[in-house]
């Protein structure tokens, strides 16, 4: 079919150039997500078994004495490195759609919006992008690390910002 923009019949293909509103599907904030799904970014960190070194999610073990990514199959990229051992805990509880290579404090994934488990570990009521606590996804993350004593995971809203 011909473009109709810019011809004597514009006016009635004006809703044609307009971002349609995100309401008819998924949940948030009121943009278009252009027919796909809704997507949420997180930031997952972690400390090791002293509850305040951070996890460095690019050697394989976590900890820098491990081996750091030199070729394929070793640090991050190991079979079953921290980093591994930490996204399979997010695809249990959530759809994974991108997940950035980490660096030494941690990394960023997008979930659908509507898979992730956002409620606190004590609770079943959802949350937000501003609100979710993600209680039960920072335990599967800490168990899956397997770091023991005092091991803690932070997982938190992540905005993408402009350049």
């Amino acid at each position: 079919m011909p473009s109709l923009i810019g011809s004597a019949y514009s006016q009635a293909t004006t809703n044609y150039l307009k971002m349609p509103a995100q309401l008819t599907y998924g949940v948030g904030t009121v943009y278009s997500n252009f027919g796909t799904r809704q997507l949420r970014f997180i930031q997952i960190k972690a400390t090791q078994a002293n509850g305040s070194t951070a996890v460095d999610f690019t050697y394989d073990t976590g900890v820098t004495s491990g081996t750091a990514y030199t070729t394929e199959g070793t640090g991050y990229r190991a079979s079953n490195s921290a980093f591994v051992k930490a996204v399979r805990a997010l695809q249990i509880v959530g759809e994974l759609y991108y997940i950035s290579v980490p660096n030494a404090t941690g990394f960023v994934v997008a979930v659908a919006e509507d898979t992730i488990n956002d409620s606190d570990a004590n609770s079943n009521t959802a949350g937000t992008l501003d609100s979710a606590a993600y209680g039960d996804l920072e335990a599967a993350i800490v168990a899956s690390l397997a770091f023991g004593g005092t091991s803690s995971a932070t997982v938190t809203g992540y905005t993408i910002a402009a350049a």
